[in-house]
């Protein structure tokens, strides 16, 4: 399992970052499961310009298991968008902070 801890304000030019990361690691394996926790979030920074790497996200797809995310419930709705829950390969699935534990299980179970 990948693990990936946010907090702050994102940037685009830290998600592609992040992103050459996770391909790195992610394809030394088969697939995988990732758990992304974002304590302190605080959103998306509304300069960077999100739609210009969908390909990197996408291209990764295969080698995803599933995505659990775990963050405060304001978050929700914009999390599940941003991750293209139902337009993606794999299942998404978010989870509130008291949810961690189950969140974690979701993401191991086969």
């Amino acid at each position: 399992m990948l693990v990936i801890m946010l907090s702050g304000r994102l940037k685009q030019s830290e998600l592609a970052e992040l992103q050459r990361s996770m391909a790195e690691k992610v394809g030394k394996q088969e697939k995988i499961g990732v758990l992304v926790v974002a304590t302190a979030f605080e959103g998306w920074d509304k300069s960077s310009r999100w739609g210009d790497d969908l390909e990197q996200q996408f291209a990764m797809d295969p080698l995803i298991r599933k995505m659990a995310i775990v963050g405060d419930k304001n978050w929700e709705d914009l999390a599940i968008t941003f991750t293209g829950k139902g337009l993606r390969r794999f299942p998404i699935e978010y989870f509130t902070p008291t949810e961690i534990a189950q969140a974690t299980a979701w993401v191991e179970n086969e």
